[in-house]
């Protein structure tokens, strides 16, 4: 199984603090956009926020921890350079309202002048049909081919694909370097695939692993 390298750390808690350590909101979602939580709403001006991670408990060593450290800090600054900012970390050691010392905080210095972040655009298709046949079933479920409705959302170079699979929710997320190829991933981690946009943008075709390997095609409207 592909590990998804867009995930926050399994178990960890993100805080957001403002200006005078009041703590603004918290999440343990792994899947959370930093550029959708702080940039959002925001004027085209710089921006100074508190971010802080607040990992599981574990038996890993400093060295480890220190990696995961700086996996986290890798991830704050692809999250917020991929939808065009400008970014700058500073890395705050315990400060006064810092109680555990597996809780990590950054200060965040963001810049939004840029062209990419002033043209960020969103297009949502709200009625599509999502089509899968698999190649290799590794449960031996009768799911060979099926259909489901789907929602499909384009944020720039990013994109999010949700439906129901036997009245569950599933969503799968990701990204493209092109504009064509997308690469996603099942927002538990347990599956991941692949996605190529067609030259007429009417529809989306790929690959996919997800117990077992399988073809699927998404018709965009």
């Amino acid at each position: 199984m592909s590990i998804n390298p867009y995930l926050w750390p399994k178990g960890s808690k993100l805080s957001f603090y403002n200006s005078r350590r009041k703590r603004l909101l918290t999440s343990t979602n792994r899947k959370l956009d930093l550029a959708d939580i702080l940039m959002l709403t925001w004027a085209e001006r710089p921006k100074i926020a508190y971010f802080s991670v607040l990992l599981a408990p574990s038996a890993d060593c400093a060295m480890s921890l220190n990696h995961k450290v700086e996996s986290i800090e890798s991830l704050i600054r692809y999250d917020l350079e991929f939808d065009g900012y400008q970014v700058q970390i500073k890395r705050l050691h315990k400060p006064k309202w810092h109680t555990r010392n597996l809780e990590h905080l950054w200060k965040i210095i963001i810049n939004p002048n840029l062209p990419a972040a002033k043209g960020r655009t969103m297009k949502v298709y709200k009625n599509c049909n999502l089509y899968w046949d698999y190649v290799q079933d590794n449960k031996n479920e009768d799911k060979d081919r099926g259909r489901s409705k789907s929602i499909v959302i384009f944020n720039d170079n990013k994109i999010t694909i949700k439906y129901d699979l036997d009245g569950e929710p599933q969503e799968y997320s990701g990204h493209t370097l092109d504009g064509q190829n997308y690469e996603v991933f099942m927002s538990d981690n347990s599956a991941n695939g692949d996605l190529q946009m067609s030259k007429c943008k009417t529809f989306l075709e790929g690959g996919f692993t997800e117990d077992g390997k399988g073809e699927w095609l998404i018709e965009l409207e």
